[in-house]
C-alpha cells in the first residue's frame, strides 16, 4: 500500500512539475513580433529568445517585475486604446486576454475598453493610479483579481502600505498647509475610497458637513 501512495505521488509531482514547467517557458504576449532579439542591459543573464521571462520576474521574485518597466517604455506619448493594448496582449479564441501571463487573470473582450480607460490613468494623468505609477508601483501593487469589486476591499491594501489613520495622520498634520488635518477623523474605520479614487477624481468626504473645499492635487 505504501509503495502504491508513493508511485501516486511521485506522478502527481511529476504532472506538476511538466505543467509548470510548460507555463512558466511560456510568453504570452508578442515581443517577437518588433524584437527579433530581446533587449536587455549587459548585466542581463544571457537569453536567446522571449522565453522563461516570468521564472524570475513574478510576484514575490527576486527580479523587478516586467509590468512597470515595459508598459512606461511602450506606451508614453501614445494614444492608448484598447487596439494598442491587443497589439502585445495576444487574445485567446474567445477575444480575452490575459494579465500577468496567467491563464487564470483574464479581460473579456467586452471588458477591454473599460479596462483600457482605467489604465490611461496610471500611464499618464493627474489621477492617483499616476502617482503610484511614479513611485513604481504597478497594477498587481494594488490589484490582484482585476475585479472593479475589488474596488470594495482595497481600503486595507493602501493601509498596509501607507500605514493607518494615526500613521496618515501625521503626514498631513501640517497647518501650513492644511487649514484642519484631512486625515485626523471621528471616523476611525473610515474606508480610503471614501474620499481616494485610484482611477477617479478625488471626492471630499468630510466636506458634507465640514464644507473645507479640500483639494487633493497630484505633486508635482
Amino acid at each position: 500500500m505504501e509503495k502504491i501512495k508513493f508511485v501516486i505521488n511521485c506522478f502527481f509531482i511529476l504532472m506538476f512539475l511538466t505543467i509548470s514547467s510548460a507555463y512558466a517557458a511560456s510568453f504570452d504576449y508578442s515581443c517577437v513580433d518588433c524584437h527579433e532579439k530581446p533587449i536587455l542591459p549587459a548585466k542581463h543573464i544571457v537569453k536567446e529568445n522571449f522565453t522563461g521571462c516570468f521564472d524570475c520576474h513574478k510576484d514575490g521574485g527576486k527580479s523587478k517585475k516586467l509590468g512597470w518597466f515595459v508598459h512606461n517604455k511602450h506606451l508614453g506619448g501614445q494614444d492608448l486604446n484598447d487596439e494598442l493594448c491587443t497589439t502585445c496582449h495576444r487574445t485567446d479564441s474567445e477575444g480575452e486576454i490575459t494579465i500577468n501571463n496567467s491563464p487564470v487573470i483574464k479581460i473579456s473582450k467586452e471588458d477591454i475598453p473599460d479596462y483600457t480607460d482605467r489604465f490611461k490613468t496610471w500611464v499618464k494623468s493627474d489621477k492617483l493610479a499616476y502617482a503610484h505609477n511614479e513611485k513604481g508601483v504597478g497594477c498587481s501593487g494594488c490589484h490582484t483579481t482585476f475585479d472593479p469589486d475589488e474596488t470594495d476591499n482595497i481600503s486595507s491594501k493602501c493601509i498596509n502600505c501607507h500605514g493607518n489613520f494615526q500613521d496618515v495622520a501625521k503626514l498631513t498634520d501640517d497647518k501650513t498647509k492644511y487649514e484642519r488635518n484631512p486625515h485626523k477623523s471621528h471616523y476611525p474605520r473610515l474606508q480610503c475610497v471614501k474620499c481616494h479614487s485610484v482611477h477617479g477624481d478625488f471626492n471630499d468626504y468630510c466636506d458634507k458637513c465640514h464644507h473645507t473645499g479640500f483639494k487633493w492635487k497630484l505633486k508635482g
